[in-house]
C-alpha cells in the first residue's frame, strides 16, 4: 500500500487510506451531522486500515454518504476534538484528482455562512481527500421524507428560500455557478432556521463567453439545460425554485419526477393547484418567478430574494390564500397550446 504525503504546511506526515471501491452501503441517509449510513461491514476494521498517520490526525466517527464517485466520513480531528467531514475519491484517473483539488481551492476562496467550508485538500493512498467543516444537520430532502406532512410550513419555507438564495446571490456575485443545487445538496438544522449549500464537485467559475459543460440533476435541471444549453445563473436559480417547490409540496413540479420524460416537458408550463392553494399569493408568485420557463424572463438570485413573500416576517397563520384558482407557471395568457414553446 503506496503512502502519499500530505500538501506543503502540514509537517510532512504520511497517510494511508483504505480501499473503498467495494460497495459498503445499504441505506443512504444524510450528509453530514445526521444519522450515519448503515454499512456492510464493522467500521472499527474499516478504521484500522487507515494506517497511524492518518489515524493519529484524525477520529473516525461512521460514514455519512456517498456521491456518484466519493464518500463522506464522519472524523474528530484530535489535536482540538474538532469535528469534520472528510469527502474521499478514489483516484480512477487524473481528471478525479483535478476535481476534487479544484472543489477544494473553489470553497478554500470564498467564505459565507450558508455555504460549507473547506479546511484541507490531501492525496493519500490514491484517494483525494477534501476536509470540510461537519455540519450538524439533514439533507433537505431527508427532512421532508421523513415528516409526516411530507413538506414544511410556508413561513419555513420561506425563511429557508431567503437563505438558499443568500447563498446563490453570493456565489453568482463572485461568477461562481453551482450546477447542482437540489435538496440533497442543501443541508438544514435541525430546528430549520439555518441551512448550508454543499457539494460543489460540479460548480464552475463563469469564464467570460467560454460556455460550460452541460451537467447537473437532470430533475433538477432548467428547461434550457434539458433543451441543450449548459447550466448558467439562471439555472441556478430554477434549482431554486425547484427545491422550494419540492420544500413546501414533498414533489417535484409536473411532469418532472422522472428523467425519461423530463426533457419532452421542457417547456410545458407548471400549475400550482391543490395545497398550493393554501399558500400565499406571495408564495406562488415567488415559486412562479423562479420557475420562469424562459431564462432570460427568469430574475437573478438577488431580484427573487427581493419578492415581498422573501420580505414578509409573518406567520402562516398571516398568510392567508388571496386565490382559489390554479396559477400556471409558463403562460402570460390563457394555458392554450399556443402559448407554449414546443418541448
Amino acid at each position: 500500500m503506496a503512502n502519499a504525503r500530505f500538501p506543503s504546511g502540514s509537517d510532512q506526515e504520511t497517510c494511508i487510506l483504505p480501499h473503498l471501491r467495494s460497495p459498503m452501503l445499504l441505506q443512504r441517509r444524510s450528509w453530514f451531522g445526521g444519522k450515519s449510513l448503515k454499512v456492510d461491514t464493522d467500521f472499527k476494521k474499516e478504521e484500522d486500515t487507515w494506517g497511524t498517520s492518518m489515524t493519529e490526525k484524525y477520529e473516525f466517527m461512521d460514514m455519512l454518504g456517498r456521491g456518484s464517485s466519493s464518500y463522506v466520513w464522519h472524523a474528530r480531528r484530535r489535536h482540538d476534538s474538532l469535528d469534520v467531514a472528510l469527502k474521499t475519491a478514489y483516484i480512477t484517473e487524473a481528471s478525479v484528482q483535478q476535481l476534487a483539488k479544484q472543489e477544494f481551492e473553489m470553497l478554500s476562496s470564498i467564505s459565507h455562512p450558508h455555504i460549507v467550508q473547506a479546511m484541507d485538500f490531501l492525496i493519500c493512498n490514491s484517494h483525494a481527500v477534501v476536509v470540510l467543516e461537519y455540519v450538524h444537520g439533514t439533507n433537505l430532502r431527508t427532512v421532508i421524507t421523513s415528516i409526516p406532512e411530507q413538506r414544511l410550513a410556508e413561513s419555513i419555507a420561506g425563511e429557508l428560500g431567503s437563505i438558499l438564495l443568500e447563498a446563490v446571490t453570493y456565489l453568482h456575485g463572485k461568477e461562481i455557478v453551482h450546477r447542482d443545487i437540489k435538496p440533497e445538496n442543501v443541508l438544514v438544522s435541525s430546528n430549520y432556521k439555518n441551512l448550508k449549500l454543499c457539494d460543489f464537485n460540479v460548480a464552475r467559475y463563469i469564464d467570460g463567453d467560454i460556455l460550460l459543460t452541460m451537467t447537473g440533476t437532470v430533475l433538477y435541471a432548467a428547461p434550457e439545460v434539458l433543451l441543450g444549453e449548459a447550466p448558467g445563473k439562471p439555472a441556478d436559480v430554477w434549482c431554486v425554485g425547484v427545491c422550494l417547490y419540492f420544500i413546501l409540496s414533498g414533489s417535484l413540479p409536473q411532469g418532472r419526477s422522472k428523467v425519461s420524460v423530463a426533457s419532452n416537458t421542457a417547456m410545458r408550463p407548471i400549475i400550482l393547484q391543490g395545497i398550493w392553494l393554501n399558500t400565499s399569493e406571495e408564495c406562488r408568485s415567488a415559486v412562479k418567478r423562479a420557475l420562469t420557463l424562459e431564462a432570460n424572463r427568469r430574475p437573478s438570485a438577488e431580484q427573487l430574494q427581493q419578492s415581498a413573500w422573501f420580505q414578509r416576517d409573518v406567520t402562516d397563520s398571516q398568510m392567508e390564500p388571496k386565490s382559489l384558482k390554479p396559477d400556471i407557471i409558463g403562460c402570460s395568457r390563457s394555458p392554450s397550446p399556443t402559448c407554449c414553446h414546443p418541448a
